[in-house]
């Protein structure tokens, strides 16, 4: 990923020099509120891009915690089981609800 360069102190003093001089030419055109527009938004997207980073850097990490974890207590084998245990369960269980329908068909009325 790129790496966003901060501007240094001269030139920020040269960008507010040249609006100064050229604020009554930009007002006219609201060019100074989209200037000011689009650095907000640059500096909102490299503050979300620095969060994204460091929220990807803690959730890898806590995958390789989960994962060594996981490992050292063979936790692996059992989640397996019981995942299949539990996939039977609920595969039994729609087979005994729909092996209880009514015969009725769905959207039809009843006569009196």
């Amino acid at each position: 990923m790129k790496k966003i360069r901060t501007l240094d102190n001269s030139r920020l003093d040269t960008i507010e020099k040249w609006i100064g001089e050229k604020q009554a030419e930009l007002s006219d055109f609201n060019l100074l509120e989209n200037f000011n527009f689009l650095v907000n938004t640059v500096k909102e997207y490299s503050e979300g891009v620095r969060q994204l980073r460091e929220e990807g850097q803690g959730l890898q990490r806590n995958q390789m915690i989960m994962q060594e974890y996981m490992n050292e207590k063979e936790v692996i084998d059992d989640f397996g089981a019981w995942l299949n245990e539990k996939r039977e369960k609920e595969e039994d269980e729609n087979t005994e609800n729909s092996d209880g329908e009514d015969d009725d068909p769905v959207g039809e009325e009843k006569e009196d």
